[in-house]
């Protein structure tokens, strides 16, 4: 029986007519709960109330999915198995990774598409074909500070290419202070802002903050910074940051990288996504950012 991957795309109601019509008939029902909070646990479990009349959704969170799988692929053996997922159904590495174990339990997978971030991005006027590599930006921590999103936004901004960042989310993320002392309890979710991410990259192309940092993350900041002035690149560089694309309060907002880090009070609710302009703007480009100038 099949397993079916369905995009619910960025908005409960974005659900499409063949979706609700295979949910029906599945004996099992997860919702993917930690790759995206646009479409909640609580919206969906309403929508599949009032509109398939069951209360039986499956919160999934990330232990389910990567590590406890079988209560998914198991049922999907002899019975109609559903895996919804907000966005596109297969955008994350970890949905093309549910997918193939499947196959190789010999379950057949069908795949629902629909809109994601990556395709709804187009609303802030930038030319869809002009994007880069999609870049995911992580929190930094006190000892751990990857620096490998700003090369990669600054050999997109060479080519003349825009990079879509996507931010970090935290959501059941163990507590491992506790942890290693025998409490298992889990940190508050945490979701990255624009304002957030512009700061680690002003973090990184800045030198004011050098003096706490280690030898070795010194060194890391020093060969961003090299790069990034025979690119051209700056915290001066061009921004879009856009807030919960494709729901009815959605904001675009158009400004310098350093400008953005100091947003903090304008940014609003989770999900956010960044856009970093390449070094290359159309003038009908141009004509829509404005729209959105801070």
């Amino acid at each position: 029986m099949p397993l079916y991957l369905i995009g619910l795309g960025l908005t409960p109601d974005s659900i499409s007519l063949k979706a609700i019509n295979i949910i029906k008939n599945c004996s099992k029902v997860f919702l993917d709960a930690y790759t995206s909070i646009l479409v909640s646990y609580e919206e969906m479990t309403k929508l599949m109330t009032e509109v398939l009349n069951r209360n039986d959704l499956i919160q999934a969170d990330r232990t389910l999915v990567e590590r406890d799988a079988g209560q998914i692929l198991i049922p999907a053996k002899d019975s109609d198995v559903a895996f919804l997922v907000v966005g596109d159904a297969l955008c994350a590495t970890t949905h093309s990774d549910l997918y193939l174990r499947a196959v190789q339990e010999g379950i057949q997978v069908k795949v629902l598409h629909n809109a994601s971030i990556i395709n709804a991005v187009a609303g802030t006027g930038l030319e869809i074909y002009k994007f880069g590599r999609t870049i995911s930006v992580p929190f930094f921590e006190e000892k751990w500070k990857p620096v490998s999103f700003i090369t990669k936004t600054i050999e997109n901004f060479q080519m003349g290419m825009h990079s879509l960042l996507l931010m970090d989310i935290k959501t059941k993320e163990l507590d491992w202070k506790l942890y290693m002392r025998g409490i298992e309890r889990y940190q508050n979710p945490r979701y990255m802002s624009c304002a957030v991410c512009c700061q680690q990259f002003v973090d990184v192309l800045n030198t004011d903050n050098d003096a706490d940092l280690s030898v070795e993350t010194k060194q890391d900041f020093e060969e961003i910074r090299i790069h990034a002035t025979k690119a051209g690149f700056s915290v001066d560089s061009k921004c879009v940051a856009c807030m919960r694309v494709g729901t009815d309060d959605q904001k675009f907002i158009y400004c310098s990288i350093g400008e953005m880090a100091k947003l903090t009070e304008h940014m609003g609710a989770p999900l956010h996504s960044l856009v970093v302009l390449g070094n290359i703007v159309s003038d009908m480009e141009q004509e829509m950012l404005n729209l959105w100038k801070l």
